[in-house]
C-alpha cells in the first residue's frame, strides 16, 4: 500500500525512471531527475517525472539534450509545469 511507504521510499520512486521500457535514454533520465532533486526544484522534478511517464524522450541537441514527447497531453504539462522552470530546466538539459 502507498500509505505504508516512507518519504524516503517515495522520493526514491520519483528519482527512478518511470519508463525504463523506453530504453536508450533511461540513464540520462535518471540523471536529469537527480539534478532536479539536487537543485531542490521539486515542482520541476514532479513535472519531469510526469512527462517521462507520458513517454517523453531526451535527444542530443547542440547544447546538451532536448526534451520531446509525442503524447497529446504533453503540451499542457509543458505550459503549466515545465515552462515556469525554463531557466533551470535549460541549464540541467545543457549539463547532460
Amino acid at each position: 500500500m502507498d500509505s505504508d511507504k516512507t518519504d524516503s521510499d517515495k522520493m526514491r520512486g520519483m528519482l527512478a525512471d518511470p519508463r525504463p521500457d523506453l530504453g536508450a535514454d533511461s540513464k540520462t533520465w535518471a540523471r536529469l531527475l537527480a539534478q532536479a532533486y539536487d537543485g531542490r526544484v521539486f515542482d520541476l522534478l514532479g513535472a519531469l517525472h510526469g512527462a517521462r511517464a507520458l513517454g517523453a524522450r531526451l535527444g542530443r541537441a547542440a547544447l546538451g539534450c532536448e526534451l520531446t514527447c509525442p503524447h497529446p497531453d504533453y503540451g499542457d504539462l509543458r505550459a503549466r509545469w515545465l515552462l515556469p522552470h525554463a531557466a533551470a530546466l535549460g541549464a540541467m538539459l545543457g549539463a547532460l
